[in-house]
């Protein structure tokens, strides 16, 4: 009888060590996926991170383009604006020029004319003689 007395519990304990076995068992091997796919996960976000690095990158580089490309426009604009002005003082001071000359050639050939005038007078005079 002592036989059947431990057996039956010696069975019962093995079974429920089987049973314990099997759900720890399956636990892990439903952890496992969740293991790899937290894994999986982790490495994408990392490349997610990295690709957000990179991205600031050339965000941050496309600004410093961006503000050298303003700078330069502002630049161009201040120095044609000042060529503008320059052309403007260069037309006037040209038209100015020309306004002068002309004006004196036209006192000379008013001069001129009258000489002629005088001469032309002096020679009808001469010639009515």
């Amino acid at each position: 009888m002592n036989m059947k007395n431990t057996t039956k519990p010696a069975i019962i304990l093995t079974v429920t060590i089987l049973f314990v076995l099997s759900i720890v068992g399956c636990e892990e091997q439903q952890q496992l996926p969740s293991s790899k796919k937290a894994r999986l996960i982790a490495n994408e976000n990392m490349n997610l991170k990295e690709q957000i690095k990179n991205r600031d990158t050339q965000i941050r580089s496309l600004h410093a383009q961006l503000q050298t490309q303003k700078n330069l426009l502002e630049k161009c604009q201040k120095e044609n604006n000042s060529l503008n002005m320059q052309r403007q003082k260069d037309g006037e001071a040209l038209m100015k020029q020309i306004l002068m000359s002309a004006d004196t050639e036209k006192q000379d050939l008013k001069n001129q004319i009258k000489t002629l005038k005088q001469k032309i007078k002096q020679l009808e005079a001469k010639a009515a003689k």
